[in-house]
């Protein structure tokens, strides 16, 4: 019977290679953008984010005066024309160290294209609370199946005193 003789260095790094390709291509590159606004964000004829739309774009909401509310603007552009489907915008929060769902938005109205506007209220009593930082995808599903096209963070901010 033979004895098991240990890796040659070759062996050792080819492994060590395969497992850093296989991990570093493993990650989601998307393509896709997310920007946020307080009021609706200018975009020109073809849907695209003017200047003054990108530079009114935000990473942080104030919460409605005298509501326990925020009115959001989002506008998303796919890395593709996209074709009529439903669009999903979801929420998360860190609890524990985990991220957990708090809401998922559908809108069914996106007729396809390249860009998407959308119009939300997220609610306090929906579970959004101020000065609390969320994880936003979108995501669509073309054919029955959720697809993540974007991400990006906003932080709900208490009204201005």
């Amino acid at each position: 019977m033979r004895a098991h003789s240990p890796a040659s260095p070759l062996r050792r790094l080819a492994l060590a290679l395969a497992f850093t390709t296989a991990t570093l291509t493993s990650a989601v590159a998307l393509a896709g953008d997310v920007k946020f606004g307080a009021d609706t964000l200018e975009v020109d004829d073809a849907g695209a984010l003017t200047e003054a739309g990108a530079s009114a774009a935000i990473s942080e909401l104030r919460q409605t005066a005298g509501d326990n509310s925020w009115d959001l603007h989002v506008w998303v552009k796919f890395d593709k024309k996209t074709p009529q489907t439903p669009i999903y915008i979801e929420f998360h929060e860190m609890v524990d160290d985990k991220p957990q769902l708090v809401w998922r938005n559908e809108d069914q109205t996106f007729q396809g294209g390249t860009t998407a506007a959308l119009t939300m209220r997220l609610e306090g009593v929906g579970g959004f609370k101020a000065d609390t930082s969320y994880e936003v995808k979108v995501l669509i599903a073309p054919k029955g199946k959720d697809k993540l096209v974007a991400k990006g963070e906003l932080k709900l901010l208490p009204p201005e005193e």
